[in-house]
């Protein structure tokens, strides 16, 4: 295990995981506070350098129409079911990069981090990401939302960790059934406690990682998931 180091953000889910690879002794792990700030000159000039303007205009324009309608009550539902996994203000301590830049030799696996920039993991031997979607077909962000619209699975994949966002070689990809009798964040939280299980098994060498195909991913930008995209997500939802 001391080979290993793992990062995530500071979402509830992986808090849940922390506390998991604190039990069984994994120490390197960092919850690190890289949030992007002004989101919506950063989707501007990825819509103009990847050529998606169209898509950033209609995400943008019917969030206006609706007055972010079907986004707030998506979040609300999400807040309301997550806020059991925080017990107080002071549940995780996050860190910077500057934290994972001494670590020389070792693997790393994202696990839910911001966008990480080559200078800052360029000690490391290997790294990977564990991403919340079927690559290469779901790749990018909204990947679990896109999944659960579309598929009669949900899935995670591991890949290496290149220049690019989700574009690495494939590792290892799981899949599980969705349950359309639980509601959609349960789905979500059963497809974690797999993934959680698996990484334990990488960091005790009980799994080991190896590139099995090529990733041939298209980009999918959080703000091609619209209003209307939130609409029919919020109709999987019983209550």
């Amino acid at each position: 295990m001391k080979n290993f180091v793992i990062i995530s953000n500071s979402d509830p889910q992986y808090i849940f995981f922390k506390n998991k690879l604190e039990k069984i002794g994994f120490k390197n792990y960092f919850i690190i506070n890289n949030k992007i700030k002004k989101r919506f000159f950063f989707n501007f000039k990825l819509s103009i350098k990847n050529q998606k303007f169209f898509y950033f205009l209609k995400y943008y324009l019917l969030k206006f129409f609706f007055l972010k309608k079907y986004t707030n009550l998506y979040l609300k539902k999400k807040k309301e079911f997550f806020d059991f996994f925080r017990k107080n203000n002071n549940y995780y301590k996050t860190h910077n990069l500057s934290h994972i830049k001494k670590f020389k030799n070792k693997t790393l696996i994202v696990f839910g981090s911001p966008f990480l920039n080559q200078h800052s993991i360029r000690n490391f031997k290997k790294c990977y990401n564990v991403h919340m979607g079927d690559l290469p077909k779901y790749s990018g962000l909204k990947s679990f939302e896109r999944m659960y619209l579309k598929e009669k699975y949900i899935g995670f994949s591991i890949h290496e960790i290149n220049e690019q966002i989700d574009s690495g070689a494939i590792n290892l990809k799981k899949k599980i059934k969705i349950n359309n009798k639980l509601s959609p964040f349960v789905n979500y939280i059963n497809l974690y406690l797999y993934s959680f299980d698996v990484i334990e098994k990488i960091i005790k060498n009980k799994i080991k990682l190896r590139p099995k195909k090529k990733n041939y991913q298209n980009k999918y930008y959080g703000f091609q998931f619209t209003e209307l995209e939130y609409k029919k997500f919020l109709k999987k939802f019983k209550d």
